[in-house]
């Protein structure tokens, strides 16, 4: 029976757009955590029993984008044999003209 991995750690290394710190949302599941980036990188361990109680697997997919004044996503999926990845996000300035909608009433 193969083990059940407890590290993958995923760094994201966030650029583009106007330099300013974002938040990095990493959703597993119905699991989300936010981090706010420090010198543009965002690091979680998918391990963390607090952060994702209810764990990961191989071939999961984990949804990563940003919020701020930058916006950018991207999908990784989980490949346990490698322990963890390193991503790099680009991100594009939040405008006027790409801004969703907002509807006030």
């Amino acid at each position: 029976m193969p083990t059940t991995p407890t590290q993958y750690q995923i760094g994201v290394k966030v650029s583009g757009g106007t330099s300013s710190d974002v938040y990095v949302n990493f959703k597993c599941g119905t699991t989300i955590k936010r981090v706010l980036t420090s010198s543009n990188e965002a690091i979680v361990n998918l391990g963390n029993a607090i952060d994702f109680p209810s764990g990961f697997s191989n071939g999961d997919k984990i949804e990563i984008n940003a919020t701020g004044y930058r916006r950018g996503g991207i999908v990784h999926t989980v490949d346990t044999s490698k322990g963890g990845a390193t991503i790099k996000l680009t991100l594009t300035d939040v405008s006027t003209t790409n801004a969703p909608a907002i509807n006030i009433g």
